[in-house]
């Protein structure tokens, strides 16, 4: 047991991160972020909101501070069945 326990463990030399050009500009341009202000994210923003549905181009989000979030997320939600 203690064999199979230990075979499974990876050391930090084993791991070697690898960034593509276009992560290091993501990472460079998120880091200037804080000089402008900050950003959130928002789920299933243009889907739904309060008091509608599926109203194209809607967001709560936008209603309030006159633009989407800067992230959104979405989940399947069951339509994969």
């Amino acid at each position: 047991m203690s064999l199979l326990g230990n075979s499974c463990q990876l050391s930090k030399e084993d791991v070697k991160p690898v960034k593509t050009s276009e992560a290091e500009q993501l990472l460079l341009k998120l880091k200037t972020v804080p000089a402008y202000g900050f950003m959130f994210g928002h789920h299933d923003d243009p889907v739904y909101g309060i008091g509608w549905d599926g109203d194209e181009g809607r967001s709560d989000v936008k209603s309030v501070c006159g633009d989407y979030p800067a992230l959104m997320s979405f989940d399947l939600g069951r339509m994969e069945i």
